[in-house]
Order: structure tokens, then C-alpha cells, then sequence
């Protein structure tokens, strides 16, 4: 039988309950995984859709994800090779054994009970008497003018009975973007490939091969886009911005020059209500005249000058220091920032923060509130609140936008800016929000430490 590992923090003991009108119970809808595979493969399968919103379904229920494959007519249900219990979570990689080669599989998961019709078919090649190469490992991101290393990491064979004048004949290809692959003058089983940088902002395949590539064994490197920041604001604005970075502290400061290079803007003129960091295309689009007079999209100033730049630059900055390419470095801080705003909030209101969702706020409480934010006087606080509540203050982002990835990446941009750019703001944070603070400035710390990809 196959093997799997699950990639999700299975073992989290995260309980959420159902609300009491309008439930749904959540049924998974959509499988994904790769179509054509080999054995002797390790291949990733995830979920990738449900019967409701993603931010709607719980983390018990994620976390709670079952797998099974059917092969032949057998459908068999995985477990970790090591324990033998169950295999949960919403992403799984499924080792191919030889025993699949030559037929169809399907790859099955659900919360209740399994169905053929939310599956992944997958047609496993058959086994071959000649040596082939099952498996390669390399970056998934790199910026332009680096060296990546690329290595055969699998055969279809045990490596002892892999001859070395087989190893050395292996044969690289290489696609960049939508070109035709090209056949590298280098052989091998290991790669060093130096990143062009006509590259940047595409994917290139990478396929080691004997007689023929395909891309079923091949690396996908994502090529970042060289930073330009500096141009793209212009002197006056970045030596502005740069400043703010400077000023705020050493630690601040030795995260924005070591992410630097890789902050990549893509327009500075776009629609005030259009500013954001687009984390698909990881690029900036920002107003940067209004942002230097802290103008909102009503064209009333709410922020201190370039507060919603840093703003910006910091989700950035947070994606790049992510352990994935597609996680951000503050997901893992979420419970954490939220329970000590929570605390932070009861100590100054005397109150819940729910109450003020919920509208069972009494008018001292109401009052506290209204004359807190009005002596400190920043706008963001509401947007952390927002953050919070999921979205429930209706202050900026509506209830979709919140989830697991949002809602820690808000909390810590919004302080981030704070601090940066809003000093009496800043004081208030320091003075008032200790807890809050505690955890950010853990975070800080061990962003600094991070290395950069």
C-alpha cells in the first residue's frame, strides 16, 4: 500500500463551534493532485474546494480531512507508515509504490464518508526494466543572477544498483515561461544553474532525463522580480520612506535592508482604494503622492505621511520572510496576537471586545471606547479590532476577507506602520497594549533571524 505524510498541523487541539443558526455542515467538493505520475514518486494531493467559503470552514474540520486510494477495486485508507494511525489534514504527499505502476488510482478525501466523485485520477506509468529517474529536488523560488542547485534525488531502482557511469550520463532540460525547453551542454545528476535575469517574474521547469524529459519529473522554480523600489518611488519618496526605516529601530531596520532587494513595485499612481500588496504577483501598487499627505480614499487625511506605504511594504516583507513561498511568516503567531489584543482590549475598556460586535456594550463601556480612540487617535486600531472580530466592526475589510493567512498578516502590518510611522501612535501601543506588544516584538526578533530566499 501507499504511503503519505500529512503536511497540516494535524495534531492541533483547536475545537471551533458550529453556530447556532444558519450551520452548514462542510463536505470537501474538489481534490487536486497530479494527473500523470511514476512510481517510486512522492506526489502532493490537497483539497481544493468545499461546500462554503474557505474562511468559513473550521480548523477542526481541516485538520480532520481523511484520505483513502482506490486501487484496482481495493480502496484503502491511509495511515502513517511509522504510527499506523490515520492520515488527517487538507494536504497529504502520497509515496507511489511499484506495486501502482501500470494503472489508475484514485485519490480520495472527505470528512464523513469517501465518494469516487470528489477524487483526483491519477495514471501511474508503468515500471520499466531500464533505469529512470523518479525524482528531483530543487528551489522553489530564487531571484535572478543566483546559483540554484538542482539534484537527482530518486531512480526506479535502489541508488546502489544505479551504476556511476549511469549518474554521470543524466541529461538536463530546462523551460523558461512559455518557450520551448532547451537540453543544457551539462550531465550529471546534479545541476548548477545560474538564474538569467531576463528570468525574473517567471517559472522555469527544470528536467533531468536520460532519453527524453517530461515535466512529471521536474522542478518548478518560481524567478522573483528584481527589487526596484529605489527607482520606482523615486529619490524624494524613498529616501522618505527609507528614513522612517531608519528611525524606528535597529532591528526594523536590519529587516527592511536585508528584504530590500526583493521589494518589487509595480505602479505608484494606482486609485487610492486600489492600494495593496498583490501577494499572487507579489508586487506593490500604491499611490505614493496621496500616501506622502496620509490621504484615505475619501481624499480625508487619516494617516501620518507614508504610513499606508510602510503598511504595504510590510505584508511584503512578511510573505518574503514566510517559511513557503505561499506562507506568510506571521500565519504561525495568529492565536497568539490574537488572545493578547483580546487581553489588552479587556484591561483598557473593562469589556470584551465581543461586546462590541455582539452590540451589548453598555454606554460606560461605549464611552471608554470612544475616548480611548479618540485620544489616541489612530485609524489603525480599528483595522486591528476588524482584524480580530473577522471582520464583524465592518471597519475596512468585510467578513470574506478574513482567514488564517489575513487576519495575522493585518495585525502585524498595522503594528508594524504603527511603530514606523506613527510615533504618538506608537506610545500608545507601548503604553497600553503591552501585551500585544510582547508578541510583536517576539516576531520582530525572529524575523531578523530569518534568512532570506
Amino acid at each position: 500500500a501507499g504511503t503519505a505524510v500529512s503536511t497540516n498541523a494535524a495534531s492541533s487541539q483547536i475545537t471551533e463551534a458550529a453556530a447556532s443558526t444558519g450551520y452548514q455542515k462542510t463536505l470537501i467538493r474538489e481534490v487536486r493532485g497530479a494527473a500523470d505520475v511514476f512510481s517510486r514518486q512522492d506526489i502532493e494531493y490537497w483539497v481544493a474546494g468545499y461546500n462554503k467559503e474557505q474562511s468559513e470552514v473550521s480548523k477542526a474540520d481541516r485538520n480532520n480531512v481523511r484520505w483513502a486510494v482506490k486501487v484496482d477495486s481495493r480502496r484503502i485508507e491511509l495511515t502513517d507508515g511509522r504510527t499506523g494511525e490515520l492520515i488527517r489534514g487538507e494536504r497529504i504527499i502520497l509515496g507511489i509504490p511499484d506495486e501502482w505502476a501500470g494503472k489508475r488510482i484514485l485519490v480520495m478525501a472527505c470528512l464523513d464518508g469517501f465518494n469516487e466523485r470528489v477524487s483526483q485520477e491519477t495514471k501511474v506509468g508503468p515500471i520499466s526494466q531500464g533505469t529512470l529517474i523518479r525524482m528531483v529536488e530543487g528551489s522553489e523560488e530564487v531571484l535572478p543572477e543566483r546559483e540554484v542547485k538542482y539534484k537527482v534525488t530518486r531512480y526506479n531502482k535502489d541508488l546502489h544498483l544505479v551504476s556511476a557511469d549511469f549518474r554521470n550520463s543524466v541529461k538536463w532540460a530546462v523551460k523558461v515561461g512559455e518557450k520551448e525547453p532547451e537540453v543544457l551542454n551539462k550531465t550529471g545528476e546534479e545541476l548548477t544553474l545560474k538564474i538569467d535575469k531576463n528570468w525574473a517574474g517567471k517559472t522555469i521547469v527544470v528536467m533531468p532525463h536520460i532519453n527524453k524529459y517530461t515535466d512529471i519529473v521536474s522542478v518548478r522554480t518560481r524567478v522573483g522580480k528584481i527589487g526596484n523600489i529605489r527607482v520606482k518611488l523615486g529619490e524624494k519618496h524613498y529616501n522618505a520612506v527609507s528614513k522612517l526605516f531608519e528611525d524606528a529601530n535597529s532591528s526594523i531596520t536590519a529587516i527592511f535592508r536585508k528584504f530590500e532587494k526583493k521589494l518589487f513595485v509595480n505602479r505608484i499612481d494606482v486609485d487610492v482604494k486600489d492600494v495593496e500588496y498583490d501577494y499572487i504577483n507579489k508586487e506593490l501598487n500604491l499611490n505614493i503622492e496621496a500616501d506622502k499627505e496620509g490621504l484615505d480614499k475619501y481624499g480625508e487625511k487619516v494617516f501620518e505621511p507614508y504610513e499606508r506605504t510602510i503598511h504595504e511594504i510590510w505584508h511584503k516583507i512578511d510573505h518574503l520572510a514566510g517559511p513557503s513561498p505561499n506562507t506568510f511568516f506571521s500565519k504561525a503567531y495568529m492565536n497568539e496576537l490574537i488572545e493578547a489584543f483580546k487581553a489588552d482590549f479587556r484591561s483598557i475598556i473593562g469589556a470584551d471586545i465581543s461586546v462590541f460586535v455582539t452590540g451589548d456594550s453598555n454606554e460606560i463601556e461605549n464611552n471608554k471606547y470612544r475616548e480611548f480612540t479618540e485620544k489616541n487617535d489612530f485609524v489603525l486600531l480599528n483595522s486591528i479590532i476588524n482584524a480580530v472580530t473577522k471582520g464583524k466592526l465592518m471597519y475596512g475589510h468585510d467578513e470574506k476577507y478574513w482567514n488564517e493567512k489575513t487576519i495575522p498578516a493585518e495585525i502585524f502590518a498595522n503594528i508594524a506602520a504603527i511603530e514606523i510611522a506613527n510615533p504618538s501612535a506608537s506610545k500608545a501601543m507601548q503604553n497600553q497594549f503591552s501585551n500585544t506588544m510582547k508578541v510583536y516584538c517576539e516576531m520582530i526578533c525572529d524575523m531578523q533571524k530569518k534568512e532570506m530566499i
